[in-house]
């Protein structure tokens, strides 16, 4: 079963958003004033299934959490308006986060060669390939680049080559790397800082247009 987390009303202690996510959870807690973030709502004594697990989110603030018992009950009385439109403008964030992380993360995943510390062998291939051009491709020096050494002894590519396509290869990556941060990061802020579901409705449109899957596959070297 999932581990719950909930993001509360400070005073009433009602719920106004519920996930699975964590680090989403904390972002919506970040901006949402008046609030307060409990990790795990539903452990240890909700084990085969969580009174909000399936619930609706909009009557989530009719429901309050007590952290004494770790406990859950509807209340008797409804929810103010203003409580019910704080609870909705949180849910919202959480989806928008949410949504926002997997553009990204799914944009990025090209970048990826599923092989085990493949960023470490990148990043030292790509700082090989920078010193090398800097020597002015010395290949007297050659057996200081042993990735440039042997992938050029494999492939009957020169020396100089095979570094400037590792360079270049680096760079791409880079610019998909800074194109989908930016969008990330300028979403992100837009969100945390939104009023109204209106708003946080019209910036998740926005980003839907966001061309995350505009990357490139990553060259051989």
């Amino acid at each position: 079963m999932h581990a719950y987390h909930a993001i509360l009303d400070s005073e009433t202690k009602t719920f106004l958003a519920l996930g699975t996510n964590p680090g989403v959870l904390v972002q919506v807690h970040e901006c949402t004033p008046g609030t307060l973030l409990y990790m795990m709502v539903n452990r240890p004594v909700y084990k085969n299934g969580f009174p909000l697990e399936h619930s609706d989110p909009a009557t989530y603030p009719e429901y309050v959490w007590s952290w004494k018992d770790r406990t859950v009950t509807r209340q008797d009385t409804p929810p103010s308006p203003a409580l019910r439109a704080t609870s909705a403008l949180a849910v919202l964030k959480m989806k928008a986060f949410t949504r926002i992380a997997n553009k990204i993360s799914r944009s990025r995943m090209k970048l990826d060669t599923g092989v085990e510390m493949a960023e470490t062998v990148l990043r030292l291939k790509r700082d090989e390939a920078s010193r090398f051009k800097e020597s002015g491709y010395d290949e007297s020096r050659i057996f200081e680049f042993p990735y440039l050494m042997q992938f050029a002894e494999y492939s009957g590519i020169p020396y100089s080559a095979i570094a400037d396509d590792i360079l270049l290869a680096a760079r791409m990556d880079e610019e998909v790397l800074v194109k989908t941060e930016i969008s990330r990061v300028k979403y992100v802020e837009l969100v945390q800082r939104a009023k109204t579901v209106a708003d946080v409705e019209k910036y998740m449109l926005e980003f839907d247009n966001f061309d995350g899957a505009n990357t490139r596959v990553r060259m051989a070297a």
